[in-house]
């Protein structure tokens, strides 16, 4: 019994007939002719594309960085936005700063033609930080109720008045809502 990995023997008969002037040989499709490159062939359906290019390593390191810094200044504006009046205003530049970077961070995993892990991850903080930039820009709007609020906060003495103050910004939220959208009913 021979080596059953080999490649079939070729009878005698098939070995010693040559081909006549360009005529095609009777050859077993998946032995290569000698001289052949070595690999399997292309396809039949046309001629192969081009070779996708390898990832550019730095502008994935590009791209991480941004990205750490979007979720970094994103972090920031969640814990300024939850200070007190004065250091809660801070919120929204942070947010807008955490759009800038997670843009700029999909750009740079874009070019560099990142993995889809890395592009997926800049679009995932695109869409947090939009979406938290309308939040702390919307708390801009009570800014105004917010700072009356921290001045009887500073004046109350006693938890009856501060009970009060805390109605009092309730009230004024409610106004200020009701402003803004005539829709909404009162309470």
């Amino acid at each position: 019994m021979g080596n059953p990995y080999a490649p079939p023997e070729q009878p005698a008969a098939q070995q010693q007939h040559a081909p006549v002037d360009g005529a095609p040989q009777d050859v077993d499709p998946r032995q290569a002719p000698a001289g052949a490159p070595a690999g399997p062939p292309p396809p039949a359906d046309g001629p192969p594309g081009p070779a996708p290019r390898e990832p550019d390593a730095e502008g994935v390191v590009r791209a991480h960085r941004w990205a750490t810094g979007a979720a970094a200044a994103l972090l920031v504006s969640v814990l300024t936005l939850s200070s007190p009046y004065p250091w809660a205003l801070g919120a929204t530049p942070f947010a807008v700063l955490a759009l800038a970077c997670a843009i700029v961070a999909v750009v740079h995993a874009g070019r560099s033609r990142a993995r889809a892990s890395v592009v997926v991850m800049a679009t995932v903080l695109v869409v947090a930080s939009l979406g938290w930039t309308a939040v702390a820009a919307q708390s801009l709007l009570f800014t105004p109720a917010l700072r009356e609020h921290a001045q009887c906060q500073e004046r109350a003495l006693t938890q009856q008045a501060q009970r009060t103050c805390d109605a009092d910004l309730r009230r004024d939220l409610e106004e200020l809502t009701r402003s803004l959208l005539p829709s909404v009913p009162q309470g």
